[in-house]
C-alpha cells in the first residue's frame, strides 16, 4: 500500500519541479488493496506490448507469489517488478493501531522470512538484489532493455544516498 501512495506522492512533485508529464499510471485495488496485483500489472503489460513497471510491496508480493510465473520464460511480458522490501506491513505504522504494541506484531505489521530471490529462481524470473541506487539504476536501466520479466528488489533499510 506504502508505494502506490509515494508514487502518487512523488510522481506530482516531480511533474512540477521538472516541468515533465506523469507517464500513465495505472492502479488495482482489491478486497484488501493487495491481491492481484502481479497478475494485473502483466495483463497489462502483455496487452500494452511495451516495457511496463510494477511498483509493489513486499506483502502484495506474497499475496499474489503464484503470478510470478508470468514472469518467466520466453513468453513472458516486458514487466520490470520494483519490490519494495520492509520486511512486512510498514504502512501500519502510520495508524493509531501502532501505539498498541501488544496487538501491533504480528498481526498488523506481518513481518516475514520471504526470500525472494529463490521465488524468483523457482519461476525462472531474473532478479537484482539492489545494494545501493547505482545498482538500481544499472539494474532498471537494464531490464528496460529486455524482452522479458524481471524482479528488482529493492530493501530500505539499505544506504540509498
Amino acid at each position: 500500500s506504502m508505494p502506490i501512495r509515494d508514487l502518487d506522492f512523488f510522481s506530482k512533485a516531480y511533474s512540477e519541479v521538472w516541468q515533465a508529464p506523469i507517464q500513465p499510471a495505472m492502479a488495482n485495488r482489491g478486497a484488501s488493496g493487495i491481491d492481484g496485483v502481479i497478475s494485473t500489472a502483466a495483463g497489462i503489460c502483455a496487452g500494452c506490448e511495451v516495457p511496463c513497471t510494477l511498483v509493489i510491496g513486499d506483502v502484495a508480493s506474497i499475496q499474489d507469489i503464484n503470478a510470478f510465473q508470468l514472469l518467466g520464460g520466453s513468453q513472458a511480458p516486458p514487466l520490470t517488478v520494483v519490490l519494495i522490501n520492509n520486511g512486512g506491513g510498514g504502512i501500519f505504522s502510520f495508524l493509531p493501531i501502532s501505539k498498541h504494541k501488544d496487538v501491533m506484531s504480528p498481526f498488523f505489521n506481518e513481518p516475514h522470512e520471504a526470500d525472494f530471490q529463490s521465488i524468483c529462481n523457482a519461476f525462472n524470473v531474473p532478479h537484482v538484489l539492489c545494494n545501493s541506487l547505482q545498482d538500481f539504476e544499472a539494474a532498471y536501466v537494464t531490464s528496460q532493455s529486455q524482452k522479458t520479466g524481471c524482479v528488482i528488489e529493492v530493501q530500505p533499510a539499505l544506504n540509498f544516498e
